[in-house]
């Protein structure tokens, strides 16, 4: 049987784009005390690397956390 503990504590996400990998992860290793997700440096076309604010609240909330701090929100061009 696998180690599991009762809370995972903090998860980074760096680069992701939304996909139903957040919700495997929180099945198998949540609940989270804190995540930080990217969430703002977002264009339809990054899709794949990359998430809008209602994506990573989604994500969050896949992952069961109790915190979510939004990341790479700044903007270039």
């Amino acid at each position: 049987m696998p180690w599991q503990r009762p809370s995972a504590g903090f998860l980074f996400s760096g680069d992701s784009g939304y996909a139903p990998h957040f919700a495997e992860i929180g099945q198998m290793h949540g609940p989270f005390d804190w995540v930080a997700l990217d969430a703002g440096q977002y264009d339809p076309r990054w899709a794949n690397v990359d998430m809008n604010p209602e994506k990573a609240a989604q994500a969050a909330e896949d992952l069961r956390t109790r915190v979510l701090m939004p990341g790479h929100v700044g903007r270039f061009s």
